[in-house]
């Protein structure tokens, strides 16, 4: 939760809600593991933005590794984003 200057409230899901369960398979286990991998990278960004840091710096000091699938999936991103014509500008 994020809670505004003006005091409004606001609730970020960072990633997609996947429950591990009792008896997990390996795939189950790896697709947490990124799912929550991501959410500490991304929350690690929106830290470093609110405080002045440098989020690339925050991403890669939570984990190289997930810092480096973050940019390459925002590359992706951005990649059908030309294609569909919705290129940031």
């Amino acid at each position: 939760m994020l809670v505004a200057a003006d005091g409004t409230v606001r609730v970020v899901d960072l990633a997609t809600a996947w429950v591990l369960g009792p008896r997990p398979g390996a795939l189950r286990r790896l697709i947490f593991r990124r799912l929550a991998e991501a959410d500490r990278v991304n929350l690690a960004r929106m830290r470093a933005r609110f405080t002045g840091g440098d989020p690339a710096a925050a991403a890669a000091s939570v984990s190289p590794a997930a810092a480096a699938r973050h940019r390459r999936g925002r590359r992706l991103k951005a990649a059908f984003d030309r294609l569909r014509g919705r290129a940031r500008g």
